[in-house]
């Protein structure tokens, strides 16, 4: 009788990819690459795990691996930074220069949103008042409140006017909460 055995080789594949599917410009991203020896022979050779933005064409970073026995595998952690990347999804592509004769296994793909850094920025975009008053009459001013910033602000938000020679408050008003690119006008009576 004759026992026809398996033919070894060693496939190396990048079997799963791990990533937020969301995160904010300017956040230090943590990607977990699996890479594993499926075939039935040990990969001897080492090899290069790359992580690249596709999106912005630019590497994230790179790791060396040994070699990995048949069956064997290995978590790669990758930090990302996102700071001055496009807004917007990005493909990030995980792929191993290891040469076996599996290629389709050889990479892997998933996509993250890069959103745009918060930023809160309450602003008066305008104040008017009458140029001359006698004294004991009652002036009205009238202000505009904008949020310039891109996200709402959901919280009660305290205008007041005051006398810069004094420092006294003259009249004070709230407006409760004002959503990103839009405002709202007040008038404070002096």
């Amino acid at each position: 009788s004759v026992n026809i055995n398996e033919t070894p080789v060693a496939d190396i594949a990048v079997s799963a990819m791990e990533a937020p599917t969301e995160v904010t410009r300017g956040d230090q991203v943590d990607v977990s690459v699996t890479v594993g020896n499926t075939g039935n022979k040990d990969a001897t050779d080492g090899f290069t795990v790359t992580l690249r933005d596709r999106t912005d064409n630019t590497q994230v970073a790179s790791k060396s691996v040994s070699g990995m026995a048949a069956g064997a595998s290995t978590t790669l952690t990758f930090s990302w930074d996102t700071r001055g990347l496009s807004l917007g999804d990005h493909e990030l592509e995980a792929r191993h220069d290891f040469d076996d004769e599996n290629t389709g296994n050889n990479s892997r793909t998933t996509s993250v949103t890069i959103n745009e850094t918060p930023v809160t920025d309450i602003a008066v975009s305008s104040m008017t008042a009458p140029s001359e008053a006698t004294q004991g009459d009652q002036v009205e001013v009238s202000t505009t409140i904008e949020n310039l910033g891109n996200q709402d602000v959901n919280q009660d938000i305290a205008v007041s006017l005051v006398n810069q020679n004094s420092g006294a408050t003259i009249d004070s008003r709230s407006i409760s909460g004002l959503n990103a690119g839009t405002s709202q006008s007040l008038t404070l009576s002096w």
